[in-house]
Formats: C-alpha cells, sequence, structure tokens
C-alpha cells in the first residue's frame, strides 16, 4: 500500500471520529504528500533525460564542424555542434544543394547555422 492509499485510509477513519480540524489538518498533510509524489515523478523523469544525453554524449565524435554518434563501425549523424554545446538539442543537419553540383552547403533548421559536414576521418593511432 502506497504513502496515498495511507493517506486516504487515515482520513476515512478521522471522518469517522468527527474531528473537523484533525480532518482538515490530514487534507492538508494530504495535499502536500501528493505535491511531493508529483516533483518526485518529475525528478525522475529529469534524471532520465540527463542519464540519456551523458551517455549520449559519450558516443560523440566531432568530425570537421559537426558532431557524429560512433554506433559500432559506422557513424550517425551529421548533428549541429552550435545547438549541443548551448541547449543540449540533437539537431540532425540538413544538406543544400550549392552553386554548382560539386558543392554542397550544410545548414542547421534550428539555429540557420551553415558548415562543413564531413563525418570524422578514422580512428588516429
Amino acid at each position: 500500500m502506497g504513502v496515498i492509499d495511507e493517506i486516504k485510509s487515515v482520513v476515512e477513519v478521522i471522518k469517522k471520529i468527527d474531528n473537523i480540524e484533525l480532518y482538515r489538518q490530514i487534507l492538508d498533510l494530504q495535499s502536500e504528500i501528493m505535491k511531493l509524489v508529483e516533483e518526485n515523478n518529475e525528478l525522475k523523469t529529469k534524471i532520465k533525460e540527463l542519464e540519456s544525453k551523458f551517455i549520449l554524449k559519450e558516443s560523440f565524435v566531432l568530425g570537421l564542424n559537426s558532431y557524429w554518434i560512433k554506433k559500432g563501425d559506422e557513424y550517425d549523424g551529421p548533428f549541429c555542434t552550435r545547438c549541443w554545446d548551448s541547449d543540449k538539442k540533437l539537431i540532425r543537419i540538413i544538406s543544400q544543394s550549392g552553386r554548382d553540383r560539386f558543392e554542397a552547403m550544410h545548414r542547421c533548421p534550428n539555429c540557420n547555422s551553415q558548415m562543413n559536414a564531413e563525418p570524422p576521418r578514422g580512428e588516429e593511432e
């Protein structure tokens, strides 16, 4: 039985005793407990988000002006360095045609930064 269920059963007992002041105090206590439970759930969610970002950051590899995520022998990306470094947003960079067919521009759809988005070169020895 959880804390909230315990409070509810105490409230039922207090109703039977017919002590209005005690009943009011228990209701206030129940309200505070509900707030704490809600805050606890929000903190657990935030912890999960931070843990996933930390794990993600551990697999980041910096290419030429862009982040890539190393997945085994392959790389996923590119992702915007500005958005991740400043706001911890993982934003995929999009490719746009340049002036001629050999030139390609890469742009972040979130912050509009333009960059070269080459994947990382092999592991350095």
